[in-house]
């Protein structure tokens, strides 16, 4: 086995810890674990929540202030170095705090203030909006459009609800799929919609997604495809499985669940996550069947993998009004960031090492977030449309 550092190991460890670790740095970790005794005692002792409370009171001394946690992390790491017993316990935790959650002395990201810069270029917010494409290829603006029918389509009303959402409403029974044509609900970025397919399912869209659907399913199945990121709550039905395209990449097959698919074509994986029921992910030959808390993740080359160590609070935070930060590299948060907000990055400069995690609401201005990475020593410029990360 390679030698692994004792830092690197601390670092893992907070990874683990967080529920942030990925597959291969688990697999790092469980062989650095296996590999002796001592090892295997090490991590029991630093992974006991009970160990962990008394070692960070032990040495509260290295918490500078009240709530302001030490900034340099290599004054933490030095310390496993000199002293890996003694220190690593509060060391995983402090790490935890300093390195990979860095917000302004006594903040968090799900407590920044909403006030803005004065500019109405600096008050952008994520709000509720989308487009819907009939069969016929015309569009409706749903955010515009009054409340009540919006258009008729092979005996099937499409409705817009008092709250905005959509309805589809059959007069007819079991209208073939084929001869209704398909619709497309897609929202821009900066945008999210929530929608009742034919069936009674529900369905969130996030920011930058879409949905295609036929206004009536078939009597054999009910397929739908997505892109982008979905949560789905599937009316039961076992006569007709329901099944998600997603991206012509992957499918998930259920019969009545909830779940949340993560598929921007911008992320290193599809994620495929259970909430409550079963589903079966499928990319090819290779398939994966879930249990409430997994999650599936296939990659760019279609390697299908399956974790169990899911924050599902995290997962479909965005559901709830809320952009998780999943202890993201620096350019994984300004995707998130760009879509959350309709803006563009560029990267003109060094890539900041930054790591956050946390939360943001949905009616926190972007200047806000802006004034965060600026003390945090994110130099930038934004001129209303676009970030330009210096």
């Amino acid at each position: 086995m390679k030698v692994i550092s004792e830092d690197e190991i601390a670092v893992l460890l907070v990874l683990y810890i967080q529920e942030k670790i990925s597959p291969e740095q688990r697999e790092i970790l469980v062989s650095w674990k296996n590999s002796s005794p001592a090892n295997l005692h090490q991590f029991e002792q630093l992974t006991d929540p009970v160990v962990l409370r008394r070692k960070l009171k032990l040495y509260s001394e290295v918490v500078a202030g009240e709530g302001e946690v030490v900034k340099e992390p290599s004054r933490v790491i030095s310390m496993i170095r000199k002293k890996w017993f003694s220190y690593a316990a509060a060391v995983v935790v402090l790490i935890s705090l300093a390195v990979f959650f860095k917000p302004w002395p006594g903040k968090k990201i799900e407590k920044l203030s909403t006030t803005t810069t004065e500019g109405s270029n600096q008050k952008l917010q994520a709000t509720n909006s989308a487009v819907l494409v009939l069969a016929d290829g015309s569009t409706i603006l749903l955010d515009s459009a009054v409340n009540g029918q919006l258009t008729h389509q092979e005996g099937v009303q499409v409705l817009k609800t008092g709250d905005g959402q959509i309805k589809y409403q059959s007069s007819k029974d079991n209208i073939p799929a084929a001869n209704a044509g398909v619709n497309t609900i897609r929202t821009p970025r900066g945008r999210q919609y929530q929608l009742s397919l034919p069936d009674g399912s529900q369905v969130w869209l996030n920011a930058a997604s879409s949905i295609t659907f036929p206004p009536v399913f078939d009597s054999k199945t009910r397929k739908i495809t997505v892109q982008g990121e979905v949560y789905l709550e599937v009316a039961k039905d076992t006569r007709r499985p329901f099944l998600v395209n997603v991206n012509d990449k992957e499918t998930v097959e259920v019969l009545g669940t909830h779940f949340n698919i993560n598929a921007y074509e911008d992320e290193p994986y599809i994620r495929t996550t259970l909430i409550e029921g079963s589903v079966k992910v499928a990319r090819g030959e290779l398939t994966s069947l879930l249990k409430p808390g997994e999650q599936a993740m296939v990659n760019a080359k279609g390697a299908l993998q399956k974790s169990a160590d899911v924050n599902i609070e995290q997962v479909i935070a965005w559901t709830k009004g809320k952009l998780a930060i999943n202890s993201a590299d620096f350019q994984g948060l300004m995707r998130q960031i760009s879509r959350w907000y309709d803006v563009d990055v560029v990267f003109a400069g060094q890539m900041p090492d930054l790591r956050v995690g946390g939360f943001i609401r949905r009616d926190v201005n972007v200047s806000t977030v802006l004034d965060f990475l600026k003390g945090n020593g994110v130099k930038y410029e934004f001129d209303g449309k676009t970030i330009t990360i210096l």
